[in-house]
């Protein structure tokens, strides 16, 4: 039997197709592009144009982070924009969502020989040992452990600190107002100061190409809360100021709502935002958004409160009560201390007044 012919794809009438490939990280040649595609589906006259991204946008290169906003930035003008994923975005992706730690070594290997561990804060001995178990494979493939850093006081980023200082013989650095904090369970040996850059070695076969953390102070959560951008890639390492499912419990007095709405706003306003990398939850992909999120929560929630306070004075439980109906009865203690930490923040601008335990608009 003869083979039949397979049909020669065509471009149905009226429509017209753009096709973008292997852009790895250039955003530069990534917008020279746009900027040319742009000008010749204007000369051809109207149609139902097409782009179509055939993978594989991001890699190691500075600009990452910055094609991603370009790519986002043109789905959102309107135009008709199709993405494929290809296979450094598989990888990337795997990464983010996939517990298998395989899968995440696989990723790490993309980066550089030198490693920070930050926030090891499981006291298991099972857990701890899988993490053991990871730290010695990846020394096996040279890369070298430089030290531990913490991003805030809570025991649950804390409680596998000295174990692993004393296994591989790691200083510890954290804030120093954490540093003060927990001098009697953990030993920092050097403290982080808002703004400082602390400079990872890339990979031996692309020595050019370093990691570029700079930690930014970012209190509300804890009065010592560190976040981490990485400058080169746009990540964000924000232990606890953003987590990947929920929001963040603000609680007084370690806890303060001013500070913490000053820390996301700062954080919104960081160039080439790329992905969060969370304490706690999953990789979130839109930093930008999530960022927003958080702020258009706390102002909603704020302005519920003030409502509640029109009619009378009403007392913190009252408040949960009214404020609080998406969330379970069980997780109203920790809901009180965030209405506290509004009220507080309230009281500071002069809107709020306390009078025993009751709170009314002034």
């Amino acid at each position: 039997a003869v083979p039949r012919p397979l049909d020669t794809a065509q471009v149905p009438n009226g429509m017209r197709v753009y096709a973008i490939g292997d852009i790895h990280g250039r955003d530069d040649l990534l917008k020279a592009l746009l900027a040319k595609i742009d000008a010749d589906d204007q000369a051809r006259g109207p149609a139902d144009t097409l782009i179509i991204f055939l993978g594989d946008l991001v890699d190691r290169g500075p600009g990452s982070a910055a094609v991603i906003e370009t790519a986002m930035a043109l789905k959102a003008s309107g135009k008709n924009v199709r993405f494929l994923m290809g296979n450094h975005e598989e990888v990337f992706v795997s990464a983010c969502r996939k517990s298998d730690p395989k899968v995440t070594r696989f990723f790490l290997r993309i980066g550089g020989e030198e490693t920070v561990v930050v926030d090891p804060g499981s006291p298991d001995e099972d857990e701890q040992e899988k993490l053991d178990h990871l730290l010695a494979e990846l020394q096996s493939e040279g890369r070298q452990l430089r030290e531990i850093i913490i991003t805030h006081l809570h025991p649950d980023h804390i409680g596998g600190v000295n174990h692993l200082a004393e296994k591989y013989k790691l200083p510890v650095a954290a804030h120093r107002l954490t540093a003060e904090a927990i001098a009697d369970s953990v030993k920092v040996d050097r403290l982080i100061e808002d703004n400082e850059v602390i400079e990872l070695k890339g990979a031996p076969d692309d020595p050019d190409i370093n990691f570029r953390l700079r930690a930014l102070w970012s209190p509300g959560h804890a009065r010592g809360h560190l976040s981490f951008y990485e400058e080169r890639t746009g990540s964000l390492l924000t232990g606890d100021c953003i987590v990947g499912m929920g929001t963040v419990v603000i609680a007084p007095p370690e806890g303060n709502m001013v500070d913490y709405l000053a820390s996301l706003h700062r954080l919104l306003e960081l160039p080439r935002l790329s992905a969060i990398f969370p304490a706690h939850g999953q990789v979130v992909v839109d930093a930008r958004s999530k960022i927003q999120e958080y702020i258009r929560h706390r102002h909603e929630r704020e302005g519920l409160i003030v409502n509640v306070l029109t009619a009378h004075p009403q007392s913190i439980p009252d408040i949960v009560k009214t404020v609080y109906t998406d969330v379970p009865e069980s997780r109203h203690q920790l809901a009180a201390l965030s209405v506290l930490a509004h009220l507080e923040k309230l009281e500071a601008e002069g809107r709020v007044q306390r009078d025993g335990e009751l709170f009314a608009l002034v």
